[in-house]
């Protein structure tokens, strides 16, 4: 059957895998670009399908079919296509981890058989151009079929990603595939709420601190957790990390021990690279069962738990044991100065977090009656007018302004003042923004990563006047658009961090309709 030089594009399994022998099916110079099965065909595995020889050379295939998908549900099933050839060389053949498990599948066939036209070659990336996709099977070559997220929206800021297929541990003739993500001097103090689809990931953070482990939807398919420091744990995200195989700190964030919120953790998994050497207290005293747990297989190292002493380290489980925790008091006098020093340091500590708070209690006196008796009445020039503050260089928040929420505001009565924008040529920015902060009645900030640098005066300016005008006058409004998800932990500014917890606050993944709604109500306009 001769079907060369046509402008096929796409062929069903059922087109070549006929139930008799043939002698050739030429489907070459075509554009056939993937092999479907849309009548949910199976292979028959007690037919015998016969010999025949499949020519689809000069086509448009990037990758091999998914066996299963196309009918070949296991090993057995493909005998039916040991005594037929399948050409397919010459074809855009993309070697990264979308080809592994197709090809991983099919090796036991290229085990078996050694035919010239089995010899198809990488079309790319550039790095493996015109290597032979059967050399990766050889050793362990199949984890060079790499897929590179980095620089891609799935990617976090200033980090590398790469999806990596791997041999499966627990099914042969199968590859399971690894996301890992490797964040250098990364401004990221949290993991990423949206990463690549993959079978297990594993993150590995080098600078950068994540200050909070909080809950995410993939934490069950997490391996490997390599930080700089000892995070807070959220309970749901505790109880998602069960397939944990690696937690690694660096020595000086050893120190401390590990919290006993983790003992639902074997040891191994703290010890997979190094010692881990602690300053052993009474409050470990729980790691001695702890430490007792059958070490498996898999944590066979010479890596051990150890406490420092005054020369040198000593087995924690030994040093533990041998730690005198009994308290020994001498008089009623010492325990009365005690709690007399512990009284006053809860009341200093009190005071400490009263002043830290208190931009957020600014902003709750602001809306109670004796805030409002407070206010001065200062008249509003521009009563329905609305600045806004986002950081310039953030291509993605002005869009979204100039394209969406202006022409929102404007239809519905308000003056837009967008100080990239509506600033006079010529002028001093930070007075011009001032004056105009004073007589607008309404703030929208857009909170993003830069918005607070200390590299740019602009945005830090105009939110200092934002902050001022807010409090001066209860008739105004602000809503801060949280466009990169901060937490307040993750914010510099105490006046920020205070609005973030206490204000008028909108998630920018919430969507445009809750944004608008969220004007509307805050702004007191009828129309939407």
């Amino acid at each position: 059957m001769n079907l060369r030089n046509n402008s096929i594009s796409t062929l069903d399994v059922t087109d070549f895998m006929i139930t008799r022998s043939f002698c050739q099916i030429d489907i070459s110079y075509n554009r056939v670009e993937s092999i479907v099965n849309s009548n949910n065909w199976t292979v028959d595995n007690k037919n015998n399908y016969g010999t025949g020889f499949y020519n689809g050379t000069y086509n448009q295939l990037k990758y091999l079919p998914d066996w299963n998908k196309i009918g070949f549900p296991n090993l057995i099933s493909l005998n039916a296509m040991m005594y037929r050839g399948y050409d397919i060389r010459h074809n855009p053949i993309y070697c990264d981890c979308n080809l592994a498990q197709s090809l991983v599948f099919f090796s036991p066939i290229l085990a078996l058989i050694d035919r010239d036209y089995f010899y198809v070659k990488c079309n790319g990336p550039k790095a493996l151009t015109g290597q032979k996709l059967r050399s990766f099977l050889e050793g362990n070559r199949i984890t060079q079929l790499v897929c590179n997220y980095t620089g891609v929206t799935l990617c976090p800021s200033q980090c590398a990603c790469v999806k990596e297929p791997r041999y499966s541990p627990k099914k042969f003739f199968n590859v399971i595939l690894v996301t890992s993500i490797t964040c250098n001097n990364s401004s990221l103090y949290r993991l990423p709420h949206i990463l690549p689809e993959s079978d297990e990931i594993e993150f590995r953070f080098n600078g950068s601190g994540i200050k909070e482990l909080t809950n995410e939807h993939y934490l069950p398919r997490v391996t490997v957790l390599k930080l700089v420091s000892m995070p807070l744990f959220d309970k749901m995200a505790l109880e998602n990390l069960k397939n944990l195989k690696e937690l690694s700190l660096p020595r000086k964030a050893q120190l401390n021990g590990i919290p006993k919120e983790l003992s639902f953790l074997r040891p191994c998994v703290f010890l997979q690279e190094d010692n881990f050497v602690m300053n052993c207290t009474c409050s470990l005293k729980w790691m001695i069962e702890w430490l007792s747990l059958d070490v498996s297989s898999e944590c066979q190292r010479n890596f051990e738990f150890k406490c420092l002493t005054k020369n040198n380290t000593e087995p924690a489980r030994t040093y533990l044991q041998n730690i005198d925790c009994n308290v020994h008091t001498s008089d009623s006098i010492y325990l009365t100065l005690t709690s007399m020093c512990l009284a006053l340091l809860v009341l200093l500590l009190f005071l400490t977090a009263a002043w830290k708070r208190k931009c957020e209690i600014r902003l709750l006196i602001r809306e109670t009656k004796l805030g409002k008796l407070l206010r001065s009445r200062v008249t509003l020039d521009q009563d329905r007018v609305v600045f806004i503050s986002f950081d310039g260089s953030n291509h993605c928040i002005h869009s979204f302004i100039f394209q969406k929420l202006e022409p929102f505001l404007v239809t519905n009565g308000f003056h837009v003042f967008i100080p990239s924008r509506d600033l006079a040529v010529g002028s001093v920015r930070s007075e011009e923004a001032a004056w105009q902060i004073s007589v607008s009645r309404y703030y929208i900030t857009f909170l993003s990563l830069s918005y607070l640098d200390e590299d740019v005066f602009e945005t830090r300016s105009e939110w200092r006047y934002i902050w001022n005008g807010y409090l001066s006058d209860n008739r105004k409004e602000l809503l801060v658009l949280n466009y990169d998800l901060l937490k307040p932990s993750d914010v510099p500014c105490s006046k920020m961090r205070a609005v973030l917890r206490a204000g008028n606050v909108v998630d920018f993944d919430a969507g445009e309709n809750t944004i608008f709604s969220k004007i509307v109500k805050l702004f007191h306009t009828s129309s939407f």
